[in-house]
């Protein structure tokens, strides 16, 4: 944030890592909730004075910025509302309610 907030961009380059993906649930885990952590941190420091973010950044940057820095811990938080509900569908699946049938 601190690129774009000076009014630079930034690329990808093409590179190779020899990391190995994490084998273990545990050790992802782990992983994934320090990235989460990352996410909210960043989030927090930069919407500590919003006005000037979307000063610095402008319009586009800024909802960018918002939906995926700010929507990716979002999306964890309404996704078990969202198993619910798909789960509660599945359930109800094939018993329509025949109240408003036409005649």
């Amino acid at each position: 944030m601190c690129i774009a907030r000076a009014g630079l961009h930034v690329q990808m380059i093409d590179s190779v890592t020899w990391e190995e993906a994490n084998s273990e649930i545990a050790n992802w885990t782990r992983q994934r909730s320090r990235w989460i952590k990352g996410y909210v941190q960043t989030y927090l420091v930069h919407m500590r004075s919003p006005r000037k973010l979307f000063r610095q950044l402008g319009l586009r940057s800024f909802l960018s910025f918002q939906l995926v820095v700010g929507g990716t811990p979002f999306t964890l938080l309404v996704n078990p509302v969202f198993w619910g509900l798909t789960l509660g569908y599945l359930a109800t699946a094939g018993r329509v309610s025949t109240r408003c049938s036409r005649r």
